[in-house]
């Protein structure tokens, strides 16, 4: 699968016009291999994404792959999804690392119960004015499709 998307934000407003003009470029190309016999998947995706407005341009560059299994005839999945960005916000340079794993389990023809924990690294140097942070954090969902 290719995407490529080109959008921008145009104020004709002249008191704002000049804090509130934007543009946005983003490319992802991404496969997805399918394994029926084992209900084993995989996936890979590259993407580019470049904003710019009226204070600087930021530019982020990755990739991310990703693996699912389904078990007990579909009543049960897993999946663990990884994004690596390499990321410019003006002359700054840093990291942002993005984990999730995710269960799910379906009862009963129409519900589904879902556990996902998820991981957020950014990183970058000391003294830069973009923040580092790790964040960490669970959910728990239930699920009724009528």
């Amino acid at each position: 699968m290719l995407l490529f998307n080109r959008m921008s934000l145009n104020d004709r407003n002249p008191p704002s016009a000049q804090m509130a003009e934007t543009r946005a470029t983003m490319f992802n190309a991404g496969y997805n291999l399918s394994l029926n016999a084992s209900m084993l998947s995989f996936s890979l995706s590259l993407n580019h994404t470049l904003l710019g407005y009226f204070m600087k341009v930021c530019k982020a560059t990755g990739g991310s792959p990703g693996v699912s299994k389904s078990l007990q005839e579909n009543r049960f999945s897993a999946s663990l999804n990884n994004s690596l960005q390499r990321t410019r916000m003006a002359e700054e340079k840093g990291w942002v690392f993005n984990s999730s794993l995710n269960f799910t389990r379906s009862f009963l023809k129409k519900n589904s119960l879902r556990f996902g924990l998820f991981y957020i690294n950014t990183s970058y140097p000391d003294g830069s004015v973009n923040p580092s942070f790790n964040e960490f954090k669970g959910d728990l969902s239930y699920v009724y499709t009528f």
